[in-house]
């Protein structure tokens, strides 16, 4: 009302692509219950922190000389 030009007009709302009828209601086809028949995997039994072997010392790993400074 205000704006010096004229606005479009707005769309008015059209029909339904598919109207529905309450004579053909929509039946669901839901899937099986399978509660309770699941299979448990086997774990394996927690391990003592004492009967796990000690690392290997520390002079046990490779030792790599550095590289001399390139010239």
């Amino acid at each position: 009302m205000a704006g010096p030009e004229q606005l479009l007009v707005a769309m008015q709302k059209g029909t339904s692509l598919f109207p529905g009828s309450l004579a053909e209601p929509h039946t669901f086809v839901l899937p099986p219950n399978t509660a309770g028949e699941a299979k448990l995997q086997k774990r394996s039994q927690p391990v003592a922190i004492s009967q796990v072997p000690p690392p290997p010392p520390y002079y046990a790993l490779p030792f790599l000389a550095p590289t001399p400074p390139l010239r």
